[in-house]
């Protein structure tokens, strides 16, 4: 999720021109964490799965021209080396999207390391 550009004290420290020229447009510290607090207090079932919350509402991952993009292949690596770092288990994949998996998409910690 994204606060949205809230005015803390880390916007007001490391960014003190971009304060300035947002001024009252900024968000307060309540306005940014509300989305937070809503997804922990929300259903799983009610989410969207890999979704990118603001404002409550899942929003586009990629900005148009911002030249962000992931793939799959890149998306499951990440999620092993977090599960190996934090030494937890990793999720269960759905039966329906392991069927549809390729063997060996995801390396395995051992890989991961550097």
């Amino acid at each position: 999720m994204h606060p949205g550009w809230a005015d803390t004290e880390g916007v007001r420290t490391a960014l003190p021109g971009f304060r300035k020229a947002l001024g009252e447009r900024l968000r307060t510290p309540q306005q940014g964490v509300d989305t937070v607090l809503w997804l922990a207090l929300q259903d799983n079932s009610a989410l969207q799965g890999g979704g990118f919350y603001l404002d409550r509402a899942p929003q586009h991952k990629h900005s148009f021209l911002s030249g962000t993009h992931y793939s799959q292949a890149e998306s499951d690596a990440l999620l092993a080396k977090l599960d190996a770092l934090s030494g937890c288990a990793p999720a269960p994949v759905p039966r329906s999207e392991a069927a549809e998996a390729p063997a060996g998409a995801a390396p395995d910690a051992a890989e991961l390391e550097t």
